[in-house]
């Protein structure tokens, strides 16, 4: 017999006049894990935040149960004493804490006289790890392990929490691959082994369509479908897919030539170079990249797959020479600021830790880094800053991307985490950059926003020659899109495709670790 532990009925939120929710209705069965899927600005995150008591989604409208009892959570704090914990969709960890003190903060052991048990919360923090079969050691920092694990931190710190019973998980598997992703999974469904019942939200569709038994469809903070998984049956994706999008997906595709870099020059080229952020590094980096070229680098979590951006503009170690533009200039001593000024601009991985002013606008974040290292909207005449071009331009940026908002000046804290990414890449866009470098630039994106970011990186590079330089999990995107695809193993470029409809095998064994040769990088 099903039994509710969350009901939720009637519940609408408003920001100003823009309605994020509108007459929601949903349950939760306890020991039950619901997906919740739509696209970025669909209204889950305020769902989401609302359940958990944010300060910003206070002001709801409708009801909210636990138990039978009706709730008004002022805060999470309340929401942690109820029994529903949540891992947001961006890191909340203290990098200069231990794994150990993350999962146990606020929830210490102490001994008699009030002093920590450390080596308590050790134990006890081990045994947990050991409980869900990860390879995780509790004495090290945070800062020093990798972004996957951190991940996992998170998953294990809200599962410590004593009288649980709701665990809200926000794209908990965006930053994983793919191996990672079927762990979480499967630790998933122990917790809800348990009793403990899961709200799961993800944009891959595969991985809610396999964990899910019921699936919440939301577009524009409305429900749309409510199915459930039939053991016989299954999900229709195609039937989930128009409940989401509510029109056709074009996929974006690039049409690789062969010799279509025969009078191409090295817009970047990387000489002996090792860069290093973090816990994460790339050494031993002999590298062109070709002037108009859409480059491709993956590689499992923690390979250095991303380091290449994180060297170019100064961040962190590093080590060689980096020659760039028509005359391979060495840039190598230069400062973030004149590589910027010199076209190359960086978009992170981790946006709301390097890539982001959460709390200023929309406007600010897109427009303020061309403004300052290039005089973008500068007039002439004046010497100031035409606010009206600015405006026009974002609002410009606003619609290419599709970047669903109340308006330029509403602060980024208040978007989505999709479209926090959105304005990333407008921000990486504004400059006019001759070289892009992006990290995961879908990630956290529902698949139409996906194909609208692949389309402008491919129509920029179409119509500018903008070289971009891609690092990402997506194996299916970078084949889609780059002209070569590098493979990072071991923190150094074990091998380099060029893109056909044959490599998808050989990448994987690549990214595994199998099939690794000894020769010399082959660079053109």
């Amino acid at each position: 017999m099903e039994v509710k532990l969350l009901r939720i009925t009637d519940l609408s939120k408003k920001y100003g006049e823009h309605h994020a929710l509108k007459h929601v209705s949903i349950h939760v069965n306890k020991g039950e894990i619901i997906g919740i899927v739509g696209e970025n600005g669909s209204g889950k995150s305020t769902l989401l935040k609302t359940i958990y008591g944010s300060e910003e989604t206070r002001d709801y409208k409708g009801m909210i149960f636990l138990d039978s009892k009706e709730l008004k959570i002022k805060n999470p704090y309340e929401a942690n004493d109820y029994g529903i914990g949540m891992v947001h969709q961006e890191l909340s960890l203290i990098d200069d804490m231990t794994v150990s003190q993350n999962i146990k903060i606020t929830r210490e052991n102490t001994k008699i006289l009030g002093y920590l048990n450390s080596k308590k919360d050790i134990r006890e923090v081990d045994e947990i790890i050991g409980d869900y079969g990860l390879s995780i050691n509790s004495r090290d920092y945070i800062k020093n392990i990798s972004l996957n694990l951190k991940q996992f931190v998170e998953v294990l710190r809200e599962t410590d929490k004593p009288g649980l019973k709701l665990l809200i998980l926000d794209e908990a598997t965006a930053s994983l691959n793919k191996e990672d992703s079927l762990i979480l999974m499967e630790i998933i469904k122990k917790i809800a082994s348990k009793g403990i019942s899961v709200i799961f939200v993800s944009h891959k569709l595969d991985e809610v369509t396999e964990l899910c038994n019921r699936i919440i469809v939301l577009r524009d903070g409305v429900k749309t479908l409510e199915v459930s998984s039939l053991p016989s049956k299954g999900y229709d994706l195609n039937e989930i897919v128009d409940a989401m999008i509510g029109r056709k997906i074009i996929k974006s595709e690039r049409y690789v030539s062969k010799n279509n870099d025969k009078d191409k020059y090295p817009v970047i080229s990387f000489k002996n170079c090792s860069f290093s952020f973090g816990n994460e590094k790339l050494q031993n980096i002999n590298l062109e990249i070709l002037k108009g070229e859409i480059f491709g680098i993956t590689g499992l979590s923690g390979h250095g797959k991303s380091m290449l951006g994180y060297g170019v503009m100064k961040l962190g170690k590093n080590s060689g020479s980096v020659l760039f533009g028509s005359n391979q200039d060495d840039i190598s001593g230069s400062n973030p600021k004149d590589i910027i000024r010199r076209g190359i601009m960086f978009l992170p991985d981790e946006r709301k830790t390097h890539g982001l002013m959460l709390n200023a606008s929309i406007e600010s974040n897109i427009t303020t880094a061309a403004i300052a290292s290039q005089s973008m909207f500068v007039s002439k005449f004046t010497g100031f800053v035409s606010k009206n071009k600015v405006h026009e331009h974002t609002k410009a940026m606003i619609e290419s991307l599709n970047i669903k908002c109340e308006g330029p000046g509403q602060p980024v804290t208040r978007l989505s985490g999709g479209n926090q990414q959105k304005v990333c890449i407008a921000k990486a866009l504004t400059g006019n950059p001759e070289l892009v470098f992006i990290g995961e630039p879908t990630r956290g994106i529902d698949i139409y926003s996906k194909e609208v970011i692949l389309k402008t990186i491919l129509d920029l590079n179409k119509s500018h020659g903008i070289t971009f330089v891609i690092a990402s999990s997506e194996i299916e995107e970078l084949m889609r899109v780059c002209d070569r695809i590098a493979v990072a193993y071991e923190s150094e470029i074990c091998k380099i495709f060029d893109n056909d409809d044959d490599i998808y095998e050989e990448l994987g064994y690549a990214i595994a670790g199998l099939g690794r040769s000894n020769e010399k990088i082959k660079s053109r």
